[in-house]
C-alpha cells in the first residue's frame, strides 16, 4: 500500500505542476503587458504600450497599443481633451423653443437657455425702455435730409425747414411772446401809446410814458465835460482839419494842436561843449538829440520827421563874446545841420552860452 499511495501522488504532482510551469515560462519586456496565446497552448506574448496609447481589442487577433485620434485625444497623463470643431450641433444638448445660449447673471457662470425678453435686457434693447418702437413717423424722420425745423404734417408724413408765422401757436391779439420775468416764455398786452412806450422791469409790464420829462442829463459827455442844460457836442478836430486851416467847429485837442502849420514842430535849447559828440539839451519839443561834428557844426536829430524836406527852421544864440548868425545846411526830412557862423569875422564858433531852434512844416 506504501509504495501505492506515493506513486499517485507523485503522478498527481506532475499533472498539476507540469502546466504552470510551461504558462510562466520566458518574461515580459519592459512597458508591456503579456498576452495569452489561446486555449492549449503554453507560453505568452506581450504588447509594448507608449505615451498617450490605449490597449485596443481586436476580433480574431491580438490586441494593439494605439494612440487615441479624431474627437479625442489624450496625454500620457490621462487627460482627454475634445478637438476643436468636434462638437457638432446635434451633440449638443436640446433647447427651449426660441431660446439662445447666454450667462444673464452679473457674474461668470455657466451658460443657460435665454428668451428673447432676456436677451433684449441683456443688450439694453428694451422696446419702451432703451429703444423706440417702429412705427411709420420713425421713417419719416429718417427720410428727411433737409435741415430746420422738423414739422409732423400728418400719419407717417414730416417735413424739415424754416418755421413759417402761420406755423406758431395762435395767440391773444396785440400781444407779445417773451421771457418777461421769468425764463419760462409767456405773452403780454401791449399798450397802444400816444408816447412813447415803456417797460418796467419790476412789474414786467409794459406803459405808456405820455408828457416830456425834464432834468439833467448827466449820461452825455463831450470832452471831458458832462452837457447837464443844452448845449451842442462839436467833433474833434483831425490831422487834415488842422493842417486845411478852414474848419470853424472842430475843437482842438492837445494831440493835433502842433498839427496846424503856425506851431512849432520843433524847439531846441541847447548848449555847445565845444566838443564833437552829443550836446546837453536844456529843452526840446520832438528832438532825439543834438550832435556836434565840427568846430560850429551841429547836427539837430527830430524824433517825428517831417512829410518831406520843405520845412524852415530859424536859429539864435545867446549873447557872448562872439556875434555871428545860425545857417543851415543839409536839411533832411528826420534831421537838419546848424552851422554857427561869426560876423564879419569869418569862421565858426560853438555856442557855449546856449542856442535856440525852432523849425515848421508839415509831418
Amino acid at each position: 500500500m506504501t509504495y501505492i499511495h506515493r506513486f499517485f501522488a507523485v503522478a498527481l504532482a506532475t499533472f498539476f505542476i507540469a502546466p504552470a510551469i510551461a504558462q510562466n515560462a520566458g518574461t515580459v519586456p519592459l512597458y508591456s503587458v503579456p498576452l495569452g496565446l489561446g486555449a492549449g497552448k503554453q507560453g505568452f506574448g506581450s504588447v509594448a504600450i507608449g505615451n498617450g496609447q490605449l490597449l485596443i481589442g481586436q476580433t480574431g487577433a491580438a490586441p494593439i497599443a494605439a494612440a487615441p485620434s479624431g474627437d479625442i485625444t489624450i496625454t500620457a497623463a490621462g487627460v482627454t481633451a475634445i478637438g476643436a470643431n468636434k462638437v457638432t450641433n446635434s451633440q449638443l444638448n436640446t433647447m427651449a423653443a426660441n431660446t439662445t445660449k447666454c450667462n444673464a447673471t452679473a457674474g461668470i457662470a455657466n451658460p443657460t437657455d435665454c428668451t428673447a425678453s432676456t436677451m433684449k435686457t441683456n443688450l439694453g434693447l428694451v422696446i419702451g425702455t432703451n429703444v423706440e418702437a417702429w412705427d411709420a413717423d420713425l421713417d419719416c424722420i429718417a427720410a428727411v435730409s433737409a435741415t430746420g425745423v422738423l414739422s409732423r404734417t400728418g400719419a407717417g408724413t414730416c417735413s424739415a425747414g424754416a418755421l413759417a408765422l402761420s406755423g406758431l401757436a395762435t395767440g391773444t391779439q396785440d400781444t407779445v411772446i417773451g421771457y418777461w420775468g421769468s425764463t419760462t416764455a409767456t405773452a403780454i398786452a401791449i399798450n397802444n401809446c400816444t408816447g412813447a412806450l415803456t417797460y418796467s422791469t419790476t412789474t414786467h409790464t409794459f406803459g405808456c410814458n405820455s408828457s416830456a420829462g425834464t432834468g439833467t442829463v448827466t449820461s452825455v459827455t463831450c470832452f471831458g465835460s458832462a452837457i447837464t442844460t443844452t448845449g451842442t457836442c462839436t467833433t474833434a478836430a483831425t490831422k487834415s482839419d488842422q493842417q486845411t486851416g478852414s474848419s470853424t467847429t472842430a475843437v482842438v485837442t492837445p494831440s493835433q494842436q502842433q498839427q496846424h502849420d503856425s506851431a512849432a514842430k520843433v524847439v531846441v535849447m541847447f548848449t555847445g561843449s565845444g566838443t564833437n559828440g552829443s550836446q546837453t539839451v536844456n529843452f526840446g519839443f520832438n528832438i532825439t538829440n543834438v550832435v556836434r561834428t565840427g568846430a560850429g557844426i551841429y547836427q539837430l536829430n527830430f524824433s517825428t520827421v517831417f512829410s518831406s524836406t520843405s520845412y524852415a527852421c530859424v536859429g539864435a544864440s545867446n549873447a557872448g563874446t562872439t556875434d555871428g548868425a545860425v545857417e543851415f545846411i543839409t536839411q533832411n526830412a528826420g534831421s537838419i545841420i546848424a552851422v554857427f557862423e561869426k560876423f564879419n569875422a569869418g569862421g565858426t564858433f560853438d555856442p557855449v552860452n546856449g542856442a535856440y531852434i525852432v523849425c515848421y512844416g508839415r509831418q
